[in-house]
């Protein structure tokens, strides 16, 4: 249950091109926020991406719909 509590999640969007690779947008929340949901998910739900290296952080730079699950031994999965 440690690594449970001390565990993040890093979402980066990136935008990927034959010679660069720049970073859309960055989300990231502890497992624990996650786990302790209702059946330990996350599902179809909107996140505000920023980019932690522009100069104004607080701007959103996009949005991303995901689903996330964390288990663990013994947890039923949906």
């Amino acid at each position: 249950m440690e690594a449970l509590e001390a565990g993040k999640i890093q979402v980066r969007v990136l935008d990927k091109g034959f010679f660069k690779e720049a970073v859309i947008g960055v989300y990231e929340f502890d497992l624990a926020y996650v786990y302790f949901m209702a059946k330990h998910c996350l599902l179809h739900r909107w996140i505000a991406l920023s980019n932690p290296a522009s100069e104004n952080f607080n701007e959103i730079t996009g949005y991303l719909k995901l689903s996330i699950q964390v288990t663990t031994k013994g947890d039923e999965t949906i």
